[in-house]
């Protein structure tokens, strides 16, 4: 099991971790950290097996190939590389898991489902839409985000298994991007075409996996007997994406499906996630990646602008880095950009996180 994230979101990972070590014990957990990362004995982090900086991954022109990219885009373009490596390791089985995710039962059932099949994914929605609402706040993000959320992703470790995932990292090389008007949305949109183009693909149908405002319509949530089901299968796991932003609780709210049952799941979460926050100081420091080494801010634009063409990578080796020759950031400053100026504290060195 792994995520990829930033320090960011550290105490989501921790509360995943906890929920993961509580019901399933022997499965190792790994985090590939897009971030700097203390190398010191003090690194370590609970339920945690493992944190690998990206540093540490094989990526050909590394440092452009960052630069490129925001947070976001960074960290799901880098999760096929880290899938790669396990299964080169020889795990028998191997999941992506977003860290915004709490594990409410064993995951067995999901070892179960890849006894027939290579790879495993979850719909956003696996039923027709109601109501006018979900269809517009459902179908038809499901049609602009991707059919399948890459919040989740299992994989046995079989040739069909390992196309895939080389298949996904070679997109992601250059198009883990969140551009809409380009038919992208950073790595979720390449999976539409995995079940036409590969075998062993099995799409999951189990109604406790990967429940979230996508697909709560019709997986209400219920307490029976000290458990929690999504309908009438127990619950696996719940995704809490856009917690931060209120936005769960707005949709089910919308959908008419929010209850008592989900009101106590929610305070359970964000107590949880509060305790976290409080006691994982290191995620409050900045994105390594956020500046150039002389501590000016990076644009969106910037970065898109630099991707955009391939005369810019191959011109422009090292981006982050204000005295090389010759100099993004210099050039770039007669572009039209609109820099940030403000007094920002030296960045840690960049080089060594390459």
């Amino acid at each position: 099991m792994f995520t990829s994230l930033s320090r960011l979101y550290l105490p989501k990972a921790r509360l995943f971790a906890a929920s993961l070590r509580k019901f399933n014990p022997d499965w190792e957990y790994h985090i590939l950290m897009n971030d700097s990362w203390p190398d010191d004995e003090g690194s370590e982090l609970e339920n945690v097996d493992l944190i690998v900086p990206i540093r540490q991954l094989a990526i050909d022109r590394k440092h452009g190939w960052i630069f490129g990219q925001d947070a976001e885009e960074l960290c799901c373009a880098s999760r096929p590389f880290y899938f790669l490596e396990l299964l080169k390791h020889g795990y028998e089985h191997v999941f992506f898991f977003d860290p915004d995710i709490e594990v409410f039962s064993s995951l067995t059932p999901l070892l179960d489902e890849l006894k027939d099949a290579s790879i495993l994914l979850t719909p956003h929605m696996n039923a027709p839409a109601k109501s006018d609402a979900e269809i517009y706040y459902s179908e038809m993000s499901v049609l602009a985000h991707g059919v399948f959320n890459l919040g989740f992703l299992g994989a046995r470790n079989t040739s069909d298994a390992r196309k895939v995932i080389e298949f996904w990292r070679h997109r992601l090389t250059r198009y883990s991007l969140k551009e809409h008007a380009k038919g992208l949305w950073t790595d979720q949109k390449w999976f539409n075409l995995v079940p036409v183009f590969f075998d062993g693909v099995k799409v999951l149908s189990h109604a406790g996996c990967n429940v979230s405002s996508w697909n709560i319509s019709n997986r209400p949530i219920t307490g029976r007997g000290g458990d929690l089901y999504a309908g009438e299968c127990q619950l696996l796991f719940f995704h809490f994406s856009g917690f931060d932003k209120g936005v769960p609780k707005r949709m089910y709210e919308i959908f008419r499906s929010y209850n008592s049952d989900l009101e106590i799941l929610f305070d359970s979460y964000q107590n949880k996630h509060r305790y976290f926050v409080d006691n994982t100081p290191i995620s409050k420091i900045d994105w390594i990646f956020s500046n150039y080494d002389n501590g000016e801010k990076i644009s969106f634009g910037a970065r898109r602008f630099y991707r955009g063409t391939l005369d810019n990578r191959l011109k422009y080796r090292a981006p982050f880095y204000c005295e090389s020759k010759p100099s993004f950031w210099a050039d770039a400053a007669h572009l039209g950009f609109e820099w940030i100026n403000n007094e920002y504290d030296p960045p840690q060195r960049l080089v060594r996180h390459f």
